[in-house]
């Protein structure tokens, strides 16, 4: 089961670099801040299912769920060598071991940081969208949250 959540992570994964990619550049308001708030929702429901199946494992086997997710996410050979998807993967991969699971809990924020930076957003604005981003990740994963 591991193998299909890494799948559809790296699915949202991509999906999220994609459409963050096509947000115009003269982009304002809901059409600068939907995008990216609605990918983080993806991925925090996505983190409160991971929850959901490894809160009754024994301390080992949730260990070894959560190890085969981000083998999946490290080795993947399939992701285009550039773009927000790419550059968030090799992020994961520099990562060290101990702190990559925890590191996906903040996918949807690292990734709009990351899409901000290659905008060269201004600083007030970056900082009130990854505000609501990160509302809009947490609330999709209190949703879920078993």
């Amino acid at each position: 089961m591991s193998w299909l959540h890494a799948l559809l992570r790296l699915t949202e994964t991509r999906t999220t670099g994609e459409r963050l990619a096509a947000v115009p550049a003269d982009a304002e308001g809901f059409g600068l801040s939907v995008p990216p708030t609605e990918s983080a929702r993806a991925l925090a429901t996505l983190d409160a299912i991971a929850e959901a199946v490894t809160r009754d494992l024994g301390t080992s086997q949730a260990e070894a769920w959560r190890t085969a997710v981000l083998d999946v996410l490290a080795d993947d050979s399939a992701s285009p060598t550039d773009g927000l998807a790419a550059a968030w993967l090799r992020d994961l991969r520099s990562t060290a071991e101990e702190k990559r699971y925890e590191s996906l809990r903040t996918q949807g924020v690292e990734m709009t940081r990351l899409w901000a930076q290659q905008r060269k957003m201004d600083e007030q604005t970056r900082q009130g969208l990854l505000a609501k981003v990160e509302r809009g990740a947490l609330s999709a994963y209190r949703e879920i949250e078993p």
